[in-house]
């Protein structure tokens, strides 16, 4: 027999191994276990005052309870920020909002699909995918970008006067829209307060019009609350919504600066006002 006659037979054994081993191989991996929690996002009213967040609604889904530790976005369209510290078990059907600060805004890319990373108490962190009621995260994304146009546009500054003589009367001050660039009309639309400190004007909605380069608006500041674990609480006291339209455009969500200066005053005002 020469060589093209010779075959090569294998034992019944190696064929049934080799076998087995091709249908491991090919066999799809195991689906990953789900994560035993879902997530959530929303928007408060607080939200706003405060800036910078939203309500994270955490819901147990394992009988067996989680233990929470912190929540942190994670998002392509926003910079990653410190976790919120939040210790609490959730089991089956329980939940808790949880708020959670996003970072600068990226907006060059998609705020999803976004994630929020939850460190339990097994030392170990489990992604759950984050779900957004009413497009949260995406009408958080596309404002965040149109403050920053807005932001090219016009400055919006806030300059108290001197304190009142009476610790009842309201703060005096004036609200000043600066344009930076453009011509078109530019509506300052609504003004908000703090958690802290209510700001009012009664010139208010306003507009600066084509050809003018500056615009001084009165208001007024007066204390919110004067309990005690109120004005504790506050992370973020000095945040004051605002709301500019420019020409025929929609109003664009932004922040009125209050720099260290006007913080001191605010403070000094709250501070007499509350003790009466």
């Amino acid at each position: 027999m020469d060589a093209f006659d010779r075959v090569t037979v294998m034992p019944r054994f190696a064929t049934g191994a080799l076998a087995l081993i091709l249908l491991v191989g090919c066999a799809p991996p195991s689906p990953q276990s789900p994560a035993p929690l879902s997530a959530s996002a929303y928007r408060s009213r607080d939200d706003d005052a405060v800036g910078g967040q939203f309500q994270v609604t955490l819901t147990g889904l394992s009988d067996i309870a989680v233990s929470v530790r912190s929540v942190m976005l994670d998002s392509p369209g926003f910079d990653t920020v410190d976790p919120t510290v939040r210790e609490v078990a959730l089991g089956r059907g329980t939940r808790i909002d949880v708020p959670t600060e996003f970072g600068a805004a990226r907006c060059d890319v998609a705020p999803e699909p976004a994630s929020v990373q939850v460190s339990t108490g097994s030392d170990t962190t489990v992604v759950v995918p984050l779900m957004s009621q009413n497009d949260t995260l995406n009408r958080i994304h596309a404002e965040e970008c149109a403050a920053k146009d807005l932001a090219d546009i016009v400055t919006v500054t806030m300059v108290p006067g001197p304190l009142p003589s009476g610790p009842a009367e309201p703060l005096p001050a004036v609200l000043t829209l600066d344009r930076r660039d453009g011509d078109e009309p530019l509506r300052l639309d609504e003004i908000r307060g703090s958690l802290l400190y209510a700001l009012n004007s009664e010139a208010v909605p306003v507009t600066l019009a084509s050809g003018n380069t500056s615009i001084d608006i009165p208001v007024t500041l007066t204390t919110a609350s004067c309990e005690p674990h109120v004005v504790a609480d506050a992370k973020k006291p000095f945040v004051f919504p605002a709301w500019i339209a420019v020409g025929d455009g929609v109003p664009v969500y932004t922040r009125i600066p209050v720099p260290v200066s006007v913080q001191r005053q605010l403070v000094e005002y709250q501070q007499r006002s509350c003790v009466r």
